[in-house]
């Protein structure tokens, strides 16, 4: 069972209503398609110049700018607000800017970004795994938890039960408990009622409010 993504995962949510407003304002969709979508960020990378880069070197010559850290989030602030009112030419350039973020700077909001966007708008579960594990892999939990649900799928990578147990795990102990909840029901359904019956009350007392369902169904059936 794999549970449906909470408020915690807000990223996923705006992603979605951004989408859904761009669609209706250009009525365009098959843009946000494969391969046709790569070629016209690439185009408008060559159209512009390597805007990621100069920004980079305009932010470095700021003496607010002390680390890695703040080019990060003004870089991150930047696309974001590429997105607030959403042209094609600035949903390019957004994508350009989160996906350098992403693979250079190994930012991890631009990591997950990558990751909703690509299994949200592009339905490219393949690219969408990719990111994901990298976020999981730098120790983000959602995206153990996101590249784990792919994993118990298999959509986009290869199913593996042990491998998705594993990034649950790790979701579970950093804080997402509905993680938790999805190792107590491979627990139950294993025959594992005792351990299971820990995690579900865990998962309850973490906020994760429908292991109350499984709570009660399995004191009915131990009385």
């Amino acid at each position: 069972m794999i549970c449906p993504k909470t408020a915690d995962n807000s990223i996923a949510e705006e992603l979605y209503a951004f989408v859904h407003e761009w669609k209706k304002q250009y009525n365009n969709w098959n843009v946000l398609d494969g391969e046709q979508w790569e070629t016209e960020v690439a185009q408008t990378a060559v159209n512009q110049g390597s805007e990621f880069d100069n920004d980079i070197r305009e932010l470095l010559a700021r003496d607010d700018i002390q680390c890695r850290q703040d080019i990060c989030e003004a870089e991150y602030k930047k696309a974001r607000s590429l997105l607030e009112n959403p042209t094609h030419e600035r949903l390019h350039r957004a994508y350009d800017l989160m996906g350098n973020l992403a693979s250079q700077f190994d930012y991890v909001p631009a990591i997950m970004w990558m990751g909703d966007f690509a299994e949200n708008a592009l339905k490219n579960m393949r690219q969408a795994a990719f990111w994901y594990k990298k976020a999981a892999d730098l120790g983000d939990r959602n995206g153990a938890r996101c590249y784990a649900d792919m994993l118990m799928t298999g959509n986009g990578v290869e199913h593996d039960t042990q491998l998705a147990m594993h990034y649950y795990a790790d979701a579970a102990d950093k804080g997402v408990p509905e993680a938790a909840f999805v190792i107590v029901e491979y627990l139950r359904n294993s025959g594992d009622e005792e351990n299971a019956m820990k995690a579900y009350l865990e998962a309850y007392h973490g906020g994760y409010a429908p292991a109350k369902t499984r709570i009660d169904q399995m004191n009915n059936d131990w009385r």
